[in-house]
């Protein structure tokens, strides 16, 4: 009986220390889920970040209306700050590469609107329109293209690894939970074994004594 005690708590100590690795990794893979979708967030969030900065700029060279350009500027303050942001979260080689693109295209922008702003202040409403369509029909879109391009790339790039530590995921669960079934059975059979042999001998103790 002792060795059969002894056999058992040998084997729930090993279960217990499988428990704890794949806990571990669960909770390292769970860490990387998050981060990947935190990555996806944030780089959607800063994208509609500078459309909206945009947004603010024409509308105060349509309506000239003073809010419009106060809330440009408070938005445009925002860019690099939140850009670094990304930069912080971007993982692979590819990304901080297309991080650092599209700091050049914010950094264009900025100098375009600004430029822009410029001339309102130093020539009226009447001399910022031909400058305009520069502004926004010419290299305005193609550069916002651009740079939809870059954050569509990095999205998608971490929504495939999203997937992929989806499945690892409950990959690693599935074989945890049935891990643990297969011990909790094991030391059932083990621990009531004894029993069932000590009432078996009994049973024919008593039937031999009749």
């Amino acid at each position: 009986m002792d060795k059969i005690s002894y056999a058992v708590t040998a084997f729930w100590l090993l279960v217990s220390f499988g428990c704890y690795v794949a806990f571990r990794n669960l909770e390292v893979s769970n860490h990387e889920y998050f981060h990947t979708c935190k990555t996806i967030e944030i780089s959607q969030d800063y994208y509609r970040l500078v459309t909206q900065t945009e947004n603010y700029h024409r509308n105060f060279l349509i309506t000239e209306d003073p809010a419009y350009r106060k809330l440009y500027e408070e938005f445009k303050g925002k860019l690099l700050p939140e850009l670094k942001k990304v930069k912080e979260v971007a993982i692979t080689t590819e990304q901080k590469k297309l991080l650092k693109d599209a700091e050049t295209i914010v950094l264009y922008r900025c100098g375009i609107w600004d430029g822009t702003l410029i001339i309102y202040d130093n020539e009226g409403s009447e001399a910022v329109k031909e400058h305009v369509v520069d502004t926004y029909k010419k290299c305005g879109i193609e550069k916002m293209h651009q740079l939809r391009n870059i954050f569509d790339k990095i999205i998608a790039e971490e929504k495939q690894m999203l997937t992929a530590r989806e499945k690892s995921n409950n990959y690693r669960f599935q074989n945890l939970e049935t891990s643990i079934y297969i011990a909790v059975a094991f030391s059932i059979i083990i621990f009531l074994l004894p029993l069932v042999i000590q009432t078996f001998v009994w049973w024919k103790g008593w039937n031999g004594s009749n």
